[in-house]
């Protein structure tokens, strides 16, 4: 069960960060030379191959071509363009291959260690996103999936929150470390702060989704760890991650 749910993780991450290659690629279209068009309309050709895989349409074992493919033109358009977006479309091919890889590591073992401020930086690089992080450094115990935690949070702000800036703040209370996730977005409604960790919940009106944040609580729950949302409607997202003080390795 425990490899059901991390596998369909690791799907609905790819297919958050396959949305953000395809609208990138439809921004660059309007930027590129003849050349440089070349490479757009073989990526978004590879992209939407991919996605047919992980939606069932196509064979499974094809889907390591199909991503080195894609890391190898979003690479080749990157030093072409050499601009904000073409490195996004790079940075979410690199990202959709770890994701590949953690989650094959993943099976092996359940818990590794994450220094939370190299988590926070590099799970923000595939959306260029404006970042802070203030407090003390840690190195934590978690869930092999606590990056896909982390990198929700940046997928939710940006595709659904409209954020442009995210900060993190970690300080240690009442014997526990607490992470504080805020963005500049739009916010959740307070009828929806529980909601959108339950499986199947969106906002959007016939169009599947909700699975990103249940996948989240779900992973921190099996060590401990506990998710909430404190934000203001309006003023932006305020995640609370509190990590027991025993996964704690290292405080700085």
């Amino acid at each position: 069960m425990t490899e059901e749910i991390e596998e369909s993780a690791a799907r609905h991450d790819i297919l958050n960060l396959l949305t953000v290659v395809m609208l990138s690629l439809d921004d660059l279209i309007e930027e590129s030379n003849e050349n440089s068009r070349q490479i757009i309309a073989q990526l978004q050709t590879t992209a939407v191959g991919i996605e047919n895989i992980l939606q069932g349409k196509g064979a499974i074992k094809n889907i390591m071509k199909q991503i080195r493919v894609l890391q190898g033109l979003s690479l080749a358009l990157s030093v072409m363009l050499s601009n904000k977006r073409s490195s996004m479309v790079y940075e979410c091919s690199e990202k959709i291959n770890e994701i590949i890889n953690s989650t094959k590591e993943c099976r092996e073992s359940s818990l590794r260690s994450f220094n939370f401020r190299e988590v926070f930086e590099r799970e923000s690089r595939p959306f260029n996103i404006d970042i802070s992080i203030i407090g003390v450094r840690i190195i934590l115990l978690a869930h092999c999936k606590f990056d896909s935690v982390i990198g929700n949070l940046f997928q939710n702000a940006i595709m659904h929150g409209k954020a442009t800036f995210m900060m993190a703040e970690v300080v240690e209370r009442s014997g526990e470390i607490v992470i504080t996730i805020t963005d500049n977005g739009i916010g959740i409604p307070y009828e929806d702060k529980e909601k959108i960790f339950k499986n199947g919940f969106t906002t959007k009106v016939g169009k599947p989704g909700g699975k990103g944040l249940a996948f989240c609580r779900e992973f921190l729950e099996k060590t401990g760890a506990s998710i909430i949302e404190t934000g203001t409607p309006g003023k932006g997202a305020r995640f609370e991650i509190t990590i027991p003080k025993e996964d704690i390795i290292m405080i700085s």
